[in-house]
């Protein structure tokens, strides 16, 4: 997919993410503040590097299923980084 096919999948699956990280917040006991930085954080390793994250779902599951698979990742790649296991 070219760069602007990826935008628009994004842009399309915005509110999907915000509603996957907000459960992701609630899951692991974020608090509010720490939950917008690592929504902040999530979102930029999406985009980074021309979406590369989009850019290699293959169709296996749907992209709903994928971005949360993804997005769970993230989320305890965030709490490693941070402190917050």
């Amino acid at each position: 997919m070219s760069r602007p096919d990826l935008e628009a999948l994004y842009s399309e699956h915005l509110p999907r993410i915000d509603r996957i990280l907000a459960v992701l917040a609630r899951r692991n006991g974020l608090s509010a503040d720490v939950a917008d930085k690592f929504a902040t954080w999530a979102k930029t390793r999406i985009i980074e590097n021309d979406y590369a994250v989009l850019a290699k779902f293959r169709g296996r599951s749907s992209l709903a299923t994928y971005l949360t698979v993804v997005l769970a990742r993230l989320c305890r790649e965030y709490r490693v980084l941070h402190g917050r296991s």
